[in-house]
């Protein structure tokens, strides 16, 4: 009867004798659950990072060195964490295409891979970054075929991981994850489990993308207004009855400041319209471009 239960949990390529020393990566399509299994990770003690993001639970030294590709960087912080630690490891979703030769560096590398449903994984990126649903369901679509694509070539360790049914079956998922770590579930199971939540506060608020602005414009067709966003870019488009018009806007930076954990960029935003376009003002809409983010249109004197 337990071969008839679909545990949402598959390891592959593990040795027969697995060494004691392990690295362990947490990949996976961003927002599916691979900030669940970093927190059951810390919850059992494993390093995860010197200075680490509390927001998401990564490592921020190597995060960037992932960003950077900075082979030497990666090689000298992997080299300090094995000198330190038998099992440590770290979470970036997207390292694996950040430096494809990543396994190389690391000692015993074994993947953890999370799975989520593509539907679940597009409505919580609607929700934080306002993109429009359909496109985000085929980026999380094709994300998800991407990561399998990244990890299937690879020899090495991999316990792949169904969100829906960690969340489901938790004590089910942490037993699977301590075997595959060689970490004790008796010793640090509870800890690991009281660490499961569909979207921790901490997670929601950093997740989210923050966006707000407003325009007007005046008799002659000059646009001026402002925009801020917590994205560390962002491109707006001018519409005319919802349709895209090419019309160039120019942006200059205000201020930069935290709101609610997040770092803020405010710009001054202006453009010239040509008189066909000044004279239909109740037509025009700036939005942020790749989202459904509209300005407001605000009334004179009020940008």
């Amino acid at each position: 009867m337990k071969d008839l239960i679909n545990e949402g949990i598959l390891v592959l390529n593990e040795p027969a004798d697995a060494p004691a020393q392990r690295t362990l990566v947490v990949v996976g399509v961003p927002r599916s659950g691979t900030s669940m299994v970093a927190a059951c990770l810390r919850g059992a003690g494993v390093f995860l990072g010197d200075r680490v993001n509390e927001s998401v639970l990564e490592d921020k030294d190597l995060a960037a060195a992932l960003d950077r590709a900075d082979l030497a960087e990666i090689q000298r912080l992997v080299d300090d964490r094995n000198a330190r630690f038998d099992i440590w490891g770290f979470k970036r979703p997207k390292a694996l295409i950040s430096v494809p030769k990543l396994m190389e560096t690391l000692r015993n590398p074994r993947i953890i891979a999370t799975f989520r449903d593509p539907l679940a994984i597009a409505m919580r990126n609607q929700i934080s970054t306002h993109k429009p649903i359909g496109e985000a369901l085929v980026v999380a679509a094709k994300s998800t075929v991407n990561v399998l694509r990244d990890i299937e070539a690879l020899a090495v360790p991999q316990l792949l991981v169904s969100y829906e049914k960690a969340v489901a079956d938790p004590a089910r998922f942490v037993a699977a994850l301590c075997r595959f770590c060689g970490i004790s579930f008796e010793e640090h199971g509870a800890a690991m489990i009281a660490r499961i939540a569909n979207g921790a506060e901490g997670y929601l608020r950093s997740s989210r993308i923050h966006r707000a602005g407003a325009f007007e414009i005046a008799a002659d067709g000059t646009l001026t207004g402002w925009f801020e966003t917590s994205e560390s870019s962002a491109r707006l488009e001018l519409l005319v009855a919802g349709v895209p018009v090419a019309v160039e806007i120019v942006t200059e930076t205000i201020d930069s400041r935290a709101l609610d954990n997040l770092q803020v960029t405010k710009w001054g935003v202006s453009a010239h319209l040509p008189p066909s376009l000044a004279a239909r003002p109740q037509d025009i809409a700036l939005r942020c471009a790749g989202t459904d983010f509209l300005l407001e249109s605000a009334p004179s004197g009020d940008a």
